[in-house]
């Protein structure tokens, strides 16, 4: 909307898949020119997801809505940058951030409009409180969306983060510690994330999608040997089927299989059966 000359917005969306399905706010935030305040899908995450039915999200990716402020302008007619500082979201004992999470994120569309890319950052900073020590989380991603033919879409996103567990869905907790008598110190885990599929539409009211989405930790690094009970591996791959009988309405089923392996070499599997009835405003 333009009021006196300056565009306006908000959105407010809201469901019942809080604790004990419960109400929550999922994202709330006003708008102004280039600017965005309030809470919304972290900067760092990415739009470069095969679709999923599950309202969780995939592994490799995230969703993750946090209170931030955030700036946009253009570099180019098809190239944004967006900054924003948001709430620190990254936990682990007796870890306390009193500063904002700077993120960044690069978005260009491509020349024939048949998809678009980005690339982000991440720094954070947070306190050891029993012995006021600091230390920097930071991560880096990329990916890309591109309609390789007309009913054919794929995407491919990859994700680093060290010492960050806020953002990516499925993480363990960023940090452990290390307690000598006269040294604790902090070790961080390291993460690689990858999502990536392809959706192809069958007719244009039935869709498909196959994806696959994983997470990988260090498994040499001194945060594994602290933290044993932790993921070394996550790995999930889905196959779902979207039908749209009429404009409002969509139902789909989507098969799901995944597998969690800890630093110890537990594993836990995941098979499951998802349905989905939609109706769109």
């Amino acid at each position: 909307t333009s009021v006196n000359g300056a565009e306006v917005g908000g959105k407010l969306e809201s469901d019942f898949a809080g604790t004990n399905d419960s109400f929550r706010i999922r994202q709330a935030y006003l708008t102004y020119e280039n600017w965005l305040i309030g809470q919304t899908q972290s900067n760092f995450l990415s739009n470069h997801a095969p679709f999923m039915i599950d309202f969780s999200t995939n592994v490799g990716g995230g969703t993750t809505r946090i209170p931030l402020v955030r700036y946009g302008f253009d570099l180019a007619p098809a190239t944004q940058l967006f900054l924003a500082a948001e709430k620190p979201n990254s936990t682990a004992e007796n870890i306390k951030s009193s500063v904002p999470t700077l993120t960044a994120k690069l978005a260009h569309n491509f020349d024939d409009k048949k998809g678009n890319a980005s690339a982000r950052a991440l720094v954070e900073v947070y306190k050891d409180e029993d012995v006021n020590k600091r230390k920097a989380g930071w991560g880096l991603a990329a990916g890309t969306t591109y309609q390789v033919i007309d009913p054919l879409k794929a995407t491919l996103d990859v994700s680093y983060t060290k010492g960050v567990n806020g953002i990516l869905y499925g993480t363990n907790a960023n940090a452990a510690f290390v307690n000598d008598e006269d040294d604790r110190h902090i070790e961080q885990n390291e993460i690689w994330a990858v999502q990536t599929g392809l959706t192809y539409s069958i007719l244009p009211n039935l869709k498909t999608s196959l994806g696959y989405g994983a997470l990988f930790a260090d498994k040499d690094s001194d945060y594994a040997e602290l933290a044993d009970a932790a993921n070394k591996e996550v790995r999930q791959a889905w196959l779902n089927l979207v039908y749209a009988p009429v404009k409002p309405l969509e139902f789909g089923i989507e098969y799901v299989n995944g597998e969690r392996k800890t630093f110890d070499n537990e594993k836990f599997k995941d098979n499951r059966i998802g349905l989905m009835s939609k109706y769109s405003f």
